[in-house]
């Protein structure tokens, strides 16, 4: 009998100390680092947008983690000619204790005048948290977009570019996003959007120009006249082929698809032209 109560009680310690050795502590990354609980070593993959960054996080506490690495954070590049990262995508990593893992995460380069990374280059996590990229990232995280089209949105806020530049093939599909960027910027959605092409050079110099203008401008005439759509640079110079159409009394409907053969990106100038007058004329963020 004496025998049985022992073994019983044994069981019962081992029951009650299961809970304890099972512990997993739940913590996002930033609580981690500053409490120290772990250790991380950041390389690049080579590139400067999607899955082109590596984490690996180890855990040095007694107890299990699982550590929450999050949307918005930014990965400061060590070498000072090469980009800062931008992560987009949670991820979430269970650490045994004493366990380390590699994480492969989704970010963008949020710092297009340096050069892309190349495979091997570190980073740490020294970075500020940037309010208005962690929203974009926030947003992106719980959204399906392809690259071009998140590259761009990090790109509208970190660049100062227009949120018209977030497009893609359809402007239909990437509408809700768009909109969201005009409401970070704190800017009236623009009636048009900008297709851009991005290149990157041998020696990692990334090279974005516009190809293209469209969308739908609205303007009123007086009277039924011919008129030209022209753009134009800051110093008045033609910069994209002109178009003619007919212009009535009212209000007129002028669809815009114009190339834009490579132009940098900047401020342009685009009007509507008669021989009797300008019957528009408004700024452009190309």
């Amino acid at each position: 009998m004496k025998t049985s109560r022992i073994f019983l009680a044994s069981i019962a310690s081992i029951v009650l100390l299961q809970p304890a050795q099972a512990k997993r502590n739940r913590v996002t990354l930033e609580y981690a680092l500053q409490k120290n609980l772990v250790k991380t070593c950041i390389q690049a993959l080579g590139g400067h947008s999607g899955y082109c960054v590596s984490m690996h996080v180890k855990n040095t506490t007694p107890d299990s983690l699982e550590v929450l690495i999050e949307a918005g954070r930014k990965l400061n590049s060590v070498d000072p000619n090469e980009q800062d990262l931008l992560v987009v995508k949670e991820e979430r990593v269970a650490l045994k204790r004493g366990e380390e893992k590699k994480v492969v995460l989704k970010s963008y380069c949020c710092q297009l005048a340096n050069y892309s990374p190349r495979a091997g280059s570190a980073f740490d996590l020294k970075s500020n948290w940037d309010t208005s990229l962690v929203k974009v990232a926030r947003f992106l995280n719980n959204s399906t977009y392809n690259s071009s089209e998140e590259q761009q949105a990090v790109w509208a806020i970190s660049e100062g570019r227009s949120s018209a530049s977030v497009t893609g093939k359809d402007d239909s599909s990437t509408y809700q996003l768009r909109r969201f960027i005009a409401a970070v910027k704190g800017e009236v959605l623009p009636w048009y959007t900008v297709l851009s092409h991005t290149r990157v050079q041998r020696s990692g110099e990334i090279i974005s120009k516009a190809t293209g203008l469209r969308g739908v401008l609205t303007c009123t005439a007086s009277e039924q006249q011919y008129a030209y759509l022209q753009l134009l640079d800051e110093n008045g110079r033609l910069v994209a082929p002109v178009t003619g159409n007919w212009y009535y009394p009212g209000k007129n409907e002028q669809l815009v698809n114009l190339p834009l053969d490579g132009l940098a990106h900047g401020q342009y100038r685009l009007q509507i032209v008669s021989d009797k007058g300008v019957i528009l004329t408004q700024k452009v963020d190309i």
